[in-house]
């Protein structure tokens, strides 16, 4: 009973996914995200608890950036730098990308 026990434990830990939390600096966080689309400035991201994050892409943006604008990464994992931004009724996003780079 106890092998059994064990296998099965085992075999759901070995299943479950392990999410990696956010790291963050004061008002800058680093997070991996999946991209989801971009309209109007802003690009749409979900978290690994599948929240929805908005975050301000620069208009001096890197080629990167650029395909995000054009829709062209839709799907793809991202690292995202981003330093928060205070919330108000003028935007709804929670910060701005200050780097972002294909994850590993």
């Amino acid at each position: 009973m106890k092998t059994l026990l064990a296998i099965f434990s085992t075999l759901i830990l070995g299943f479950s996914s392990i999410h990696e939390m956010p790291t963050s600096n004061d008002d800058v966080v680093i997070d991996t995200l999946t991209f989801d689309g971009y309209e109007g400035e802003y690009a749409f991201f979900t978290n690994c608890s599948d929240e929805a994050i908005v975050l301000l892409v620069p208009s001096q943006g890197d080629k990167l950036s650029k395909k995000l604008v054009q829709n062209k990464v839709t799907g793809n994992h991202f690292q995202v730098q981003y330093k928060k931004t205070k919330m108000d009724e003028d935007t709804s996003a929670l910060g701005i990308i200050i780097n972002i780079e294909p994850a590993e």
